[in-house]
């Protein structure tokens, strides 16, 4: 009968005992996660190699700290329900967020993202058209523009950057829709990804915790990503007026065509109040002092710019959209994956179940 021995466990001894066993067929009990538990699994894998049980060598073991952890009893079965979580979190994520299923989730509209998504852009599109009342203080926002743009030079002539200053203007006023929609869309899909980690946690609410805070992590650092892009998306459009758009030109030469005429009727025959396409009915009785060749320049911004502005209320839209798609995307494909296998998930993960026994 072979003598029983005592093994030390550290990993140095270990090495140098089995240098020469011939390596085992199956394979190592896990893959490796992390600095910290690897050696743990390298040398319960060795041990087993050296069949150190048949021997009769008694080994500490792997045990569960409390009952809360009753479900994982090894470092193992911890592993193994860590990357079916992992796996299928982002499988289901992938089915609703992207590619738009919900047969699963036909009771919880909620989970529609979808048509969730869409109606908060629609809902966005419409608070960003109706965010100004055109019929009110016709022409006295350009009238200023151009007073304070006023200087030394031939008549009739306007500086290069009046109109310039007036889209800041109009972009700063509206400047606060798109933020906020991002901090609602994003609270919307931070909801939506908790709960489905929370349903495939059921049988393991010890990894619950841990799993929820590298969600979470992931989730703010991708909403700040998005919040920094809509900032700058909105600087862009304060510092350039352009578009290849050329319903630009068609709607602005429509616009002055037939309210020019109108407008120029109203002062002549001085009617308080007068329909224009576009505006439905204003009210012009403030123009009747103002001088024809200013009232003239501030009409031809006002139409220029409302020509423009709705293409830039459209580009905005259009553009939040697609930032949107992107970034899920990229927060399923990649972030949440990556963000809750960092080793220091996996530690927090470890801490709470594992300890050596005597």
């Amino acid at each position: 009968m072979v003598k029983k021995r005592k093994v030390s466990l550290q990993l140095a001894n270990v090495d140098t005992t089995v240098s020469n066993v011939e390596k085992p067929k199956f394979p190592p009990l896990v893959t490796s996660y992390n600095d910290k538990i690897r050696p743990i699994l390298d040398a319960v894998d060795k041990l087993r190699c050296l069949k150190v049980n048949q021997e009769g060598i008694s080994l500490p073991t792997i045990v569960v700290v409390g009952d809360q952890y009753k479900n994982l009893t090894s470092i193992p079965d911890a592993m193994t329900a860590f990357i079916r979580i992992v796996g299928s979190l982002k499988e289901t994520l992938h089915r609703i967020l992207i590619r738009g299923e919900f047969d699963q989730e036909s009771n919880n509209k909620q989970m529609y993202c979808d048509a969730r998504l869409v109606e908060m852009l629609d809902q966005l599109s419409k608070e960003l058209h109706t965010s100004f009342k055109f019929s009110e203080n016709f022409l006295v926002e350009e009238i200023q523009v151009l007073k304070e743009a006023n200087g030394i030079r031939l008549p009739h002539t306007l500086r290069p950057n009046v109109f310039y200053h007036l889209l800041q203007r109009e972009v700063n006023n509206i400047s606060s829709f798109p933020i906020s929609f991002v901090n609602k869309v994003w609270g919307y899909l931070e909801v939506v990804c908790l709960k489905v980690l929370i349903d495939h946690c059921g049988n393991y609410p010890q990894l619950l915790p841990s799993m929820r805070k590298a969600l979470q992590n992931v989730m703010a650092k991708m909403k700040n990503k998005f919040a920094k892009r809509v900032t700058d998306m909105i600087e862009m459009e304060k510092i350039t007026d352009y578009t290849c758009d050329t319903e630009f030109i068609v709607l602005w030469n429509k616009l002055k065509g037939g309210n020019q005429e109108q407008l120029s009727k109203a002062m002549s025959s001085r009617w308080e109040e007068i329909k224009m396409e576009g505006y439905g009915v204003i009210n012009v009785k403030h123009l009747f002092d103002v001088p024809s060749n200013i009232r003239d320049q501030a009409f031809d911004l006002k139409m220029r710019m409302t020509a423009y502005w709705i293409i830039v209320l459209k580009r905005m839209v259009d553009w939040l959209a697609l930032q949107l798609r992107f970034l899920m995307q990229k927060l399923v494909n990649d972030e949440i994956e990556k963000e809750i296998e960092s080793k220091e998930i996996i530690e927090y993960v470890m801490d709470g179940i594992l300890v050596n026994a005597d």
